[in-house]
């Protein structure tokens, strides 16, 4: 029997914002029903693979801090093998990707559990001009 987390997240970070709906977890695999808004004034590439999931350990802020040097690389996640819509080639400033993203990994009972997004790059005329925009939610189930 599958675990059903209605969640309800609502999370805001540079500009962004990040809603995860619901979380499933069953014998062969996981999905995350997610959307993202850009708020910013920039168009954000996006990717169907960058929504996953990050299992910890610990339910402490310390331990996403050392993993992802505040925020500076994305952590070890576990990553989709499909998405139920693919994101726009770019996402526009106001523009929302809303989607179901599906795994096959199986997920141990009591990890901690949180959604990365990102990253995502601005689209510069110079990659050296490009912003990056990563999170984890603060947010996390414990299975």
């Amino acid at each position: 029997e599958p675990k059903r987390f209605d969640l309800g997240w609502v999370e805001r970070y540079s500009g962004f914002t990040f809603r995860v709906e619901r979380l499933v977890v069953a014998e062969n695999g996981w999905s995350v029903t997610f959307s993202v808004t850009n708020g910013s004034r920039r168009p954000f590439r996006l990717d169907p693979r960058s929504v996953g999931l990050v299992l910890l350990d610990t339910a402490t802020e310390a331990e996403v801090q050392r993993l992802t040097d505040d925020l500076s690389h994305a952590p070890p996640a576990l990553k989709p093998n499909r998405v139920s819509a693919a994101p726009p080639p770019a996402l526009g400033p106001g523009a929302s990707w809303s989607a179901t993203a599906f795994g096959s990994e199986v997920l141990r009972s009591d990890s901690v559990v949180r959604v990365l997004f990102g990253p995502f790059s601005s689209v510069e005329r110079f990659r050296t001009e490009a912003e990056d925009v990563l999170w984890v939610t603060d947010h996390f189930v414990r299975l």
